[in-house]
């Protein structure tokens, strides 16, 4: 016959048996068992970003992937993998890679949609990918909605804008105009650059304040 315990909740007192006694210390074991899971979680990811990139799967992301559930963690760390992984592989398989860390972005982005990082990565994702204009306008749009003053994205956004610069709205070219003179100055020194290789150049001479592009215009 099971033991029996009586604790008082208010005036009347409740009998607890050893079987809900056992239940009560497990219990107990539950955020100990959570902390366990996340660090070993936080462990995988750790030895997943310490190796090359290569062509294979990386199995320390496959494992975290595996025992995580939903965690936004996880799916940007094989975001980047996937993305990196796209640059070395075969021709044929590139975009592949491209779409699968699109995936993971959109992931990540749904368990956080207040972190505009996470959508700026699967915006990098959708211009790798030549998608068609309309997907790289609208994700544009939702970046510069969530976090307009956000000056950590000038670097990476204002970068994308100018590789899909043709794909862009009218009024999306000129928020990047108006963007660019207010970036910091190793942010523009990198942003000119990257006009220049995409024949953009005249077109930030003309536009921009010439106090700002006067020494990049005059090379």
């Amino acid at each position: 016959m099971a033991a029996t315990i009586l604790i008082t909740v208010g005036p009347m007192p409740i009998p607890l048996t050893s079987k809900l006694l056992r239940v009560a210390r497990w219990l107990l074991w539950i955020p100990a068992l959570l902390a366990m899971h996340y660090g070993l979680v936080a462990s995988l990811l750790a030895l997943g970003a310490s190796g090359p990139v290569n062509t294979q799967d990386n199995a320390w992301l496959v494992l975290a992937d595996r025992i995580a559930f939903r965690n936004p963690d996880v799916d940007v760390a094989i975001a980047r993998y996937e993305r990196e992984r796209a640059l070395i592989t075969a021709p044929a398989f590139r975009n592949d890679h491209l779409r699968q860390a699109l995936v993971r972005w959109d992931r990540a982005a749904e368990a956080r949609p207040f972190w505009p990082y996470y959508q700026l990565g699967a915006l990098d994702a959708v211009v790798l990918l030549n998608a068609p204009a309309e997907d790289i306008r609208q994700r544009f749009s939702a970046i510069v909605s969530l976090a307009p003053n956000e000056r950590g994205l000038d670097r990476g956004l204002l970068e994308l804008a100018l590789f899909s610069w043709h794909k862009l709205t009218t009024m999306q070219q000129e928020w990047v105009l108006e963007r660019i003179p207010r970036t910091t100055y190793a942010t523009r020194r990198f942003l000119f650059g990257v006009a220049d290789q995409l024949h953009l150049k005249p077109l930030l001479c003309a536009r921009l304040p010439w106090t700002q592009v006067k020494n990049f215009c005059r090379g």
